[in-house]
């Protein structure tokens, strides 16, 4: 390649200059498409529904007037073809060719600037890229149809410019309209760029079928008025918090931005005129969103696809104003300069209303002030505004809410009214007469502002939160601030007036507040004072070392409301000084921070509540709760006396005095707690209380040793002193001769709780010991023995400190006996007593001796590893204690009853086998006897066990049973049983594995044998090893069994029987005779009939070979014939019948087969797998009746020959699909344009005709598509156009020329829209792919028919249903 040495700078210039050229080029070609292309474009409208007032339009209602059809949805700009009939997507490509070429060459000249980085040579091409999507997309805007926006349109407008309600075509139904109950009417296409802004429905594609339309597409032209501009009627003010407001502005037919002359008549009578006001931020109504809501613009044309300069039906602007006064248009202009139409409407603008809260004292603004219950308050709403104004305000007083309406004038006597400066009509008529007429002049003093007063009363009788709420402000021109929210159509009427006065609802107004925040009244209620518990409320004596006596008593009081407290109260002498408000002291408590204060009483009296504060509220007292008594308490006294207890006796020793009395005289609150001291001659002291119930009481004291004792008395408790008061001066002293006393004592616990007791047996003795204490010692007691009320004898014992041991003879009778103790004495001759309960001892004697014996008259036998149970005779009071021997080994053992058991009969538990002795016994009270029937043998029962017969032992408890073959009957082995019938058996049968997984299948088995023998019979439906497992074997001594591991294992080893099977097809083979009649060739007979023959028929074996195998050839009834095969050595065996030469049906059945092993298989005639069927046919054919070529919709017919049932094979646009009949003739319905051939044909018994040859085309068939017309894109346009300015209709066509069309124009009545003429036009020999049509006449442009080289629409279209398949589906 040629290498140009160029210079760096020389190859820059060259390289920018071809840039230049190739972007020059490229802009020229693409400006003379679209000055070619802008001289052809349509301009259509979608006119939609009713004008937006700011409430949700009813949706559009569809009306066809004849057959539905389906709308295609708007194209978007960039598709088509260009003028020229070639596609823009062409245009692009050449681009993009060109800049390759381009850039190829600058790469070849080695440009240094072109040898650039990766991500510089993507940026460049990005750019070069984005030009061409530029230009192609600016030539395709130029030549594709573009939208006028006809929203908010009024009926006479709709007229105009909409299409009609109802167009006839020539069988093609009718355009759909859209119909809105609120005024507007328009066209609507459904699916396209404006379906978000219009809402459903639209203008139908008019055609034939629903599926696939032929002729779509339709051509309105209309013509309009000039561009006009509108402001709207409705209440604009401005707030204090803004320098300007907005006028909404409707405006008709013009093209954005639009301006205008503004002129302004101001409260100070001055006019203001204002020029070239351009109007912002444009909207048009959401029809879709259904709410009345807006999108902008230039939104709303972005997706309708509208070109520039093409005027909008209808949209809306804002025009920004600072004035406040009168607000009219006197000029309006598009971005077109070409002045429009408006109308001399004024709009006014004033300040908006707005409301403040007055408090009680006056205060502007107030959000918040605080009062009691009880008290009347007045709150003031303050309204500024244009009059007569209007407002709603709410109450709420806990959470329950109330709505007022309220409506004032200047002339209310209700309230007050303040007005601004403003210009009086007297001035206007004086000073500015030549700017506002006289009629002006009214309205704007009309306009004049005011204030005004209004007093709600409220009484505040319940506590919490009462609060005002603003919900709107509406002055005279009906502005309403805040604006409420639109629920439902019904709410958002047009009617303002009317809204403004009707109750607002929460759900409309939400929590939208007025320009203030709302006023809250705090209503605090009263708080409450009362005593509540006032009983035992004391001031105690102080007392040394008792802080408890030191405290005083805190009154009761209880308190309701909000801290802080302020209390007053009076303290009397008593309730009756109360009344007469004779109060000794008054005291008042301020700033009390709890509900409940401690307040401590100092003195005693009456107390009373006489005033409560919080520190919001006074409050009141509790009349049945405002008194407390405080009472004195004194501490408790004690006053004592003492008296000797004299003693008696024979001697003088015994004069004296044994202990002293104490009377004992107390005050207080019971009960007491006396706290004294006894000291004896000795120093021994001894701290001791005595608890007092009562007032009076009395206390012995007798103590036990002689000596003189002194009692001291040393405090004094009761429920008020509780730490005690001391005693004085309350000591006496007393000299003690104590008498003596005994008592008595059993060696075991007594039988009695109601003395003491004892239990002996005959023969036994009684023994007790007895004890005294009191007086000089040693002495003596005295006692009786007695038996059934008569006395056996009396006697005398010493007894000396230590005690006395008394034991009586030997007790022969049975029955009770008492030892009964007459009295005690001491050394000096002093008589004493007996301790309580210890005077008499009752003595049982029983009349048998306990006994034990064995309840033995046979051996006892266990099981291995449990015990044996002996049975024992007692006789006796539990418990018992029992001795026995082992008499084999010499073991000796003890057994012992629980105590308080009462049965006759025990069981001593062994658990070694032996002869048992016993060889003693005794229970609770005596030793017993042993009788006879000393002895008792425990012995074990042997465990049952199992041996197998009939086979042969190989390992202790395992043994092999012969190998028989599968299925074979009667085989089985017997099992030999030792123990006690009847038997429980349990045993596993493992089966081999089904499967290649490790584990073999296992079977549990469970039988009860009666006898001492059972046949286990063998299991042989399985090949393989089987393993009999006898795991478990009880009888009726071991019902539970206990072995670890096996009893015994079986195994036995079954041979598999061979089997034979067909293996390339159980349905059949056929043999077709045009393959080779002289040959085995076989072909399998099913579902595809595709495979090719094979040579021979395939038999898979299984087992050991060589195999023996016996086929049966069945055929019409004729006598079978069997066939041999000996010594196969393999498992798939090729076996080949002999040769057939007549056609029919034949079977091949398999009978026997035998394997090495010896084991024969009869196989079985109804299974599937051995038996064949085999069958000798013709082939079929095949003749198409159709011709070659044929359109859509058409009928294909061919003619078939053979044995049915039939199956085609075809081939459409490259995919294969066959359909089957029964009759001879087949029908195929052209569903789809496409190149038909025919490929195989199968008649029933599976012979193929294979047509898959180039010869084979004479049985081809072209399908052509039906033509199509589209007019203007497909889409029903409605054109405005002004007068004198031409309209072009594009008619683009599919199909293969020369084409032919016919079209009609309809004249429309303006008014109904009904057709009132019409005209066809018929058009032929069409070379070009397109057609135009130049007009400047009104109508509607319809096509109504095409055609083609090959095909027409309309045309007559046969159904599908009557074809036996759909080409193409």
């Amino acid at each position: 390649m040629a290498v140009l040495l160029l210079d760096p700078p020389t190859q820059r210039y060259i390289a920018a200059v071809f840039f230049a050229i190739e972007f020059a080029w490229k802009l020229l070609l693409s400006t003379g498409f679209s000055l070619y292309a802008s001289l052809r474009s349509l301009v259509f409208s979608a006119p939609v529904a009713a004008p937006s007032t700011g409430f949700p339009a009813k949706q559009p209602s569809l009306a066809w007037q004849n057959q539905q059809s389906q709308q295609p949805a708007l194209r978007p700009i960039f598709f088509g073809a260009t003028p020229l009939g070639v596609s823009a997507y062409w245009l692009v490509g050449v681009f993009c060719f060109i800049d390759l070429v381009f850039f190829a060459v600058l790469w070849s000249a080695q440009v240094p600037r072109f040898e650039m980085s990766a991500a510089t040579a993507l940026f460049i091409t990005t750019v070069s890229w984005s030009i061409n999507y530029a230009l192609f997309a600016a030539v395709s805007i130029a030549k594709n149809p573009t939208f006028h926006l006809y929203l908010d349109s009024a009926p006479n407008e709709y007229q105009r410019s909409g299409l009609p309600q109802g167009v006839p075509g020539s069988g093609r139904g009718r355009v759909p309209t859209v119909t809105d109950e609120g005024g507007g009417f328009g066209a609507i296409p459904v699916g396209g760029p404006l379906s978000g802004i219009v809402g459903a429905g639209g203008a139908g594609t008019i055609s034939i079928g629903d599926d696939d339309p032929h002729i779509v597409g339709s051509h309105r032209v209309n013509v309009l008025p000039k561009a006009l501009a509108r402001l709207r009627r409705v209440p604009s003010c401005r707030a204090d918090s803004e320098t300007r407001t907005f006028v909404p502005v409707d405006i008709y037919k013009a093209i954005p931005p639009c301006f205008v002359d503004v002129e302004t008549l101001g409260f100070d009578g001055k006019v203001q005129r204002f020029n070239n006001v351009t109007l912002q931020d444009y909207t048009v109504a959401d029809i879709a969103a259904g709410d009345g809501s807006r999108i902008a613009l230039d939104k709303a044309v972005a997706e309708a696809g509208i070109g520039p300069n093409i005027p909008i039906m209808r949209f809306h602007g804002r025009l920004e104003t600072s004035a406040i006064g009168l607000v009219r248009i006197v000029g309006f202009r598009d971005a077109s300069g070409e002045p429009g139409s408006f109308d001399g409407n004024t709009v006014e603008v004033v300040e908006c209303p707005k409301a403040n809260w007055i408090g009680q004292g006056g205060e502007i603004g107030l959000k918040s002030d605080e009062r009691c219950v009880d008290e009347m308050y007045q709150v003031g709403a303050e309204i500024f505004g244009t009059p007569p104004l209007t407002f709603w305000y709410s109450r709420t007083l806990n959470d329950v809410s109330s709505l007022e309406f309220v409506e004032v004038s200047l002339d209310a006597e209700d309230g007050t009214v303040s007005g601004g400066n403003v210009l009086s009509e007297s001035q206007l008529n004086d000073q500015e007469m030549e700017q506002a007429a006289l009629e002006v002049a009214r309205r704007i003093a009309d306009l004049r502002p005011s204030k005004f007063i209004h007093k709600i009363d409220v009484k505040l009788d319940a506590p919490g939160n009462v609060v005002f709420r603003f919900v709107n402000v509406t002055d005279g021109i009906r502005n309403t601030i805040p604006q409420p929210r639109c629920i439902t159509s019904a709410t958002c009427q047009s009617d303002k007036s009317a809204r403004a006065r009707a109750q607002p609802t929460f759900d409309e107004f939400g929590e939208a507040v007025g320009p203030d925040e709302p006023f809250k009244i705090t209503v605090h209620p009263r708080p409450r004072a009362q005593f509540e518990d006032c009983t035992d409320l004391s001031i105690l004596v102080p007392q040394p070392n008792d802080p408890y006596t030191q405290r005083h008593p805190v009154l009761p009081i209880h308190l309701n409301g909000q801290p802080v407290f302020n209390i007053t109260i009076g303290i009397a002498a008593s309730v009756d000084d109360v009344p007469s408000g004779q109060w000794q002291r008054l005291s008042r408590l301020d700033g009390l921070n709890r509900r409940d204060p401690d307040i401590e009483a100092s003195e005693p009296g009456t107390y009373a509540l006489l005033s409560v504060a919080d520190a919001r509220c006074s409050g009141e007292v509790e009349e049945n709760a405002r008194f407390c008594t405080v009472n004195k308490v004194l501490p408790p006294t004690i006053e004592v006396s003492a008296e000797p207890i004299r003693g008696g006796g024979v001697g003088a020793a015994c004069v004296g005095a044994v202990g002293a009395v104490v009377n004992i005289s107390l005050t207080g609150s019971p009960p007491f707690i006396v706290e004294y001291e006894e000291m004896k001659d000795s120093g021994e002291r001894t701290q001791k209380k005595a608890r007092i119930m009562k007032t009076k009481h009395v206390i012995p004291f007798e103590p036990d040793e002689p000596g003189t004792y002194v009692w001291e008395f040393t405090s004094i408790l009761d429920m008020k002193y509780i730490k005690g008061v001391p005693i004085k001066n309350t000591r006496f002293t007393q000299t003690v001769h104590p008498r003596p006393r005994a008592s008595i004592l059993l060696d075991q616990p007594s039988i009695s709780t109601q003395g003491l007791a004892m239990i002996r047996c005959l023969g036994d003795n009684a023994e007790v010991t007895v004890l005294a204490s009191g007086g000089a010692g040693p002495w003596k007691v005295s006692y009786e023995l007695y038996h059934n009320t008569k006395r056996l004898w009396s006697r005398d014992v010493e007894v000396n400190e230590g005690g006395a041991r008394i034991s009586t003879a030997a007790l022969h009778a049975s029955g009770t006996y008492m030892l009964s103790f007459i009295d005690i004495l001491s050394a000096d001759g002093c008589p004493g007593t007996f301790r309580e309960g210890t005077q008499d001892v009752r003595i049982e004697v029983q009349a048998q001796r306990p006994t034990v014996s064995f309840k033995c008259p046979r051996p006892v036998a266990f099981l291995e590893g449990s015990s044996a149970q002996l049975e024992l005779a007692v006789f006796g009071i539990p418990p018992f204690n029992i001795s026995y021997v082992h008499v084999d080994t010499g073991i000796e053992g003890q057994y012992s009853t629980k105590r308080g058991a009462t049965k006759k009969k025990e069981w001593l538990d062994v658990d070694f086998p032996g002869t048992y002795r016993l060889t003693g016994t005794s229970d609770s009270y005596c030793k017993g006897l042993v009788l006879p029937a000393i002895e008792c043998q425990a012995v074990t029962i042997p465990r049952p066990t199992l041996s197998v017969l009939g086979a042969t032992q190989v390992d202790g408890n395992r043994y092999v049973v012969p190998e028989t073959c599968a299925k074979d009957m009667d085989k089985a082995f017997t099992v030999r049983l030792s123990g006690s019938a009847p038997f429980q058996m349990r045993y596993t049968h493992e089966l081999p594995s089904r499967s290649n997984k490790l584990r073999a299948h296992r079977a549990e088995v469970e039988k009860r044998i009666e006898q001492h023998s059972y046949r286990v019979g063998l299991d042989t439906s399985e090949s393989g090893k089987h393993v009999y497992r006898f795991q478990a074997l009880e009888d009726v001594n071991y019902p539970t069994a206990s072995w670890k591991g096996d009893v015994a294992v079986v195994t036995h080893n079954v041979l598999v029987r061979p089997t034979a099977r067909f293996t390339n097809g159980t349905s059949g083979f056929v043999q077709c005779l045009n393959v080779d009649s002289q040959s085995s060739s076989y072909m399998p007979v099913g579902s595809g009939h595709t495979k090719d023959p094979s040579q021979g028929i395939q038999i898979e074996f299984t087992g050991k070979s060589p195999f023996e195998l016996v086929v049966q050839l069945q055929h019409d009834g004729k006598e079978p014939q069997s066939i041999v095969v000996r010594n196969i050595t393999e498992t798939s065996h090729t076996f080949k019948p002999p040769l057939l030469s007549a056609t029919g049906s034949y079977i091949l059945q398999l009978v026997s087969l035998v394997d090495s092993t010896g084991c024969r298989s009869s196989i079985a005639s109804d299974t599937p797998e051995t038996r064949v069927e085999l069958v000798v046919a013709d082939t079929p054919r095949v003749t198409s009746l159709s011709a070659r070529n044929v359109c859509v919709g058409d009928l294909l017919t061919f003619t078939l020959q053979g044995t049915p049932t039939f199956r085609l094979e075809y081939e459409f646009e490259g995919k294969f699909a066959d359909v089957s009949v029964m009759d001879p003739v087949l029908t195929l319905y052209a569903g789809k344009p496409g190149l038909l051939r025919v490929r195989r044909v199968w008649n029933g018994v599976g012979c193929v005709l294979d047509l898959r040859k180039p010869e084979a085309d004479a049985l081809g068939v072209v399908v052509h598509p039906l033509p199509r017309a589209i007019v203007d894109g497909g889409e029903d346009l409605a054109e405005d156009i002004r007068e004198g300015e031409e309209s072009i209709i594009t008619i683009e066509f599919e199909g293969e020329a020369p084409f032919s069309f016919t079209y009609s124009r309809s004249t429309l009545n303006p008014i109904t829209g009904d057709i009132v003429g019409e005209e066809a036009f018929t058009i032929t020999n069409i070379d070009e792919p397109s057609y135009v049509i130049r007009t400047r006449q009104e109508g509607l442009f319809q096509v109504t028919a095409v055609y083609d080289a090959h095909c027409g629409y309309p045309r007559l279209v046969q159904s599908p249903e009557n074809a036996n398949a759909v080409i193409g589906n």
